[in-house]
């Protein structure tokens, strides 16, 4: 891989990346994908004053928020580069960071097809097509990627993720209990496979084991605001409601723009005839 000049640009990018690996937010993970950005290019590529100034700048807008300018900057760039999977890469996840998933599809597919060995170019392919409804082609590219030497569990989860789109429960929570021993297994530990078996499980009119996967989570991830939704709306189900309301305050204190959570709260209350808190939440969750 070819670098720019000089070693200080790729040793700040490779600090910014792994400190970044750690989030899992999208946003979060559109910074750490732009930083290691700036020291990438396609082999027998070089970087061009003009080329490295579009990459400053595209960090620099969606740092701040502005993502139609960092859409045009990465534009230049593909335009500059266009054999350069990752800069098409980033455009897709910048895309995708907005929800614009319909548009992340060309740059990821480019991605992919230019360097399947880019990393998680076609990792990123496969979860578009997954957030498009397009389960069948996720599963082929998920599968696909599980057959690689590389052992990992983000693979098998989204495995899972798309045969549950498919309605094949019993192969989806196969597959998202082999991702939880692969992610066991690895130096970090991510609670989302068991936090999608557990909505699994609730999609599949079990509450009870729901709610067994998800306390287990909550009880290690006691910051996982998906987690204690998921496991609120299991004690609904279950006609806990005060331990739904406890896991459902959990969960937005976790993450206080969470509309999902906080409309359920406005109901549990509503049931119960506390109205000005079920008028709160309705407020919070964004309806009048």
């Amino acid at each position: 891989m070819n670098t720019h000049a000089g070693s200080q640009p790729l040793t700040e990018a490779r600090a910014l990346y792994f400190t970044c690996r750690l989030a899992s937010r999208m946003a979060r993970r559109v910074v750490c994908v732009l930083g290691i950005a700036f020291c990438s290019l396609a082999p027998g590529q070089v970087a061009s004053p003009s080329t490295s100034k579009a990459m400053d700048a595209a960090m620099a807008a969606f740092q701040e928020g502005r993502f139609a300018e960092a859409e045009t900057h990465l534009r230049d760039v593909v335009t500059m580069l266009p054999s350069d999977a990752h800069a098409w890469m980033v455009l897709g996840v910048v895309y995708a960071a907005q929800g614009r998933h319909e548009l992340a599809s060309e740059p990821f597919t480019r991605a992919c097809e230019l360097n399947a060995k880019e990393p998680d170019a076609c990792y990123y392919l496969a979860r578009n097509h997954y957030l498009r409804n397009r389960f069948t082609e996720a599963l082929a590219l998920f599968d696909e990627l599980g057959r690689s030497a590389r052992r990992d569990w983000r693979y098998l989860n989204g495995r899972g993720l798309a045969l549950s789109g498919l309605g094949r429960y019993s192969e989806a929570e196969q597959a998202f209990q082999q991702a939880m021993s692969y992610e066991r297994g690895g130096a970090s530990l991510d609670e989302k496979p068991a936090v999608n078996l557990g909505s699994l499980h609730l999609r599949a009119g079990q509450p009870e084991k729901a709610l067994a996967v998800l306390r287990t989570v909550t009880s290690a991830f006691p910051k996982a605001a998906r987690a204690w939704f998921e496991q609120g709306k299991a004690e609904l189900q279950l006609e806990e409601l005060d331990a739904a309301v406890a896991s459902l305050n959990r969960a937005v204190a976790a993450r206080p723009r969470y509309p999902e959570a906080h409309l359920l709260l406005a109901k549990i209350h509503a049931r119960r005839g506390e109205s000005e808190k079920a008028v709160a939440h309705r407020r919070l969750a964004g309806i009048p």
